[in-house]
């Protein structure tokens, strides 16, 4: 409001002359006022939005109040020269006495606005452990045991005949089966039995005792 009211007071003289009596806003006066304007515009916007209180309270202070060296709005409007339009010159002190008013508020605003939460920090995902190394066993070379033929027992011969009684241990061979004679056949004497003389005892061939062992038995069988 305060730049319209500016704008239709006009930019002032653009000479360094003094101005005529009725006329515009010294060009000092413009060049000083415009910052000071954009820096209560800039710090009311970062307390009503923003929540900063202390921007606020820079507009009262440093804004209309001013510094040491640089002048606020109230001492640049204080100090327009006395032969600026009176009409302009109400209307400049009008701007800023409503300025004053619209940012009145900035505390106010300022402390109904929520701020705004901070941004979780992203979690981190623990380091992974590396894995302990694996302790390697030493190996022995596999060998392929080697194939052995049982031994063959010697075979055991059949005993021979004969070979029983050599061992220690054998079985006693049975004796040899005694010569059997046959029985001498009983001499009948002649006349008996049909007076068939009874055959002569056979002997041994060659042997000269075969009659008389035949006369004995008959003397005997006759006693």
């Amino acid at each position: 409001m305060l730049a319209a009211a500016l704008a239709a007071g006009g930019c002032g003289s653009s000479s360094e002359e003094e101005p005529d009596p009725g006329r515009g806003l010294p060009q000092s006066f413009v060049d000083g006022l415009d910052p000071r304007l954009e820096e209560v515009q800039r710090r009311y916007d970062a307390g009503v939005e923003d929540g900063e209180e202390g921007a606020c309270g820079d507009i009262a202070s440093d804004s209309f109040a001013g510094a040491p060296g640089e002048p606020g709005i109230d001492e640049l409007v204080a100090g327009l020269p006395s032969d600026v339009d009176p009409d302009l010159r109400q209307a400049v002190q009008r701007s800023v006495e409503r300025l004053r008013e619209l940012t009145g508020d900035c505390v106010e605003r300022a402390a109904e606005v929520e701020p705004e939460p901070e941004p979780e920090p992203e979690p981190v995902a623990p380091p992974v452990p590396e894995p302990a190394p694996v302790p390697v066993e030493p190996t022995t070379p596999e060998t392929t045991p080697e194939k052995t033929t049982p031994e063959k027992k010697p075979e055991k011969k059949p005993k021979e005949e004969g070979d029983e009684g050599q061992d220690g241990g054998g079985a006693t061979p049975p004796p040899p089966e005694a010569e059997t004679r046959p029985a001498p056949r009983r001499q009948v004497p002649p006349g008996q039995n049909g007076g068939v003389p009874a055959p002569a005892p056979q002997g041994r061939l060659g042997s000269t005792d075969g009659p008389q062992r035949a006369a004995d038995s008959s003397g005997d069988e006759r006693g």
